[in-house]
């Protein structure tokens, strides 16, 4: 079956549904906080009542492109926070990283072969990785 792609997205990750149907996917978040004052949200993430990563911690907005969801993943490194873009494949659930840590990871667009996204609030730092 054809899923559904999702290239680009009005949501910001302060604000963003905590459930989408896309074809035969549901994704949710649940208990979703900030992990700081004014932080983006984070949460439990779920495609199809299944959590994907047992302690991992998820934000928004995501991509879906194929059989794969883009996403911000949350992480803590020693003395550092942030965000790493990661793949997910919604029909298995495995995850990829796709990029080292950044504070912000406000994602885009798909465009040519690639994730556009921001790394802070005002959207005037771009970057890009390859899918």
């Amino acid at each position: 079956m054809q899923i559904e792609s999702i290239h680009n997205s009005s949501d910001t990750p302060w604000k963003f549904p905590s459930q989408k149907k896309i074809g035969e996917y549901t994704i949710r978040f649940e208990d979703l906080v900030e992990f700081a004052q004014g932080s983006p949200l984070i949460g439990y993430l779920y495609i199809n009542d299944n959590k994907i990563g047992k302690h991992d911690l998820f934000g928004a907005p995501f991509l879906l492109k194929g059989d794969y969801l883009y996403i911000p993943k949350f992480t803590r490194r020693f003395w550092m926070s942030g965000f790493i873009l990661c793949k997910i494949n919604v029909r298995t659930g495995q995850t990829e990283n796709m990029s080292k840590i950044k504070s912000l990871i406000y994602l885009h667009c798909v465009d040519n072969g690639k994730i556009l996204y921001y790394t802070d609030y005002s959207k005037s730092k771009e970057e890009a990785c390859a899918i």
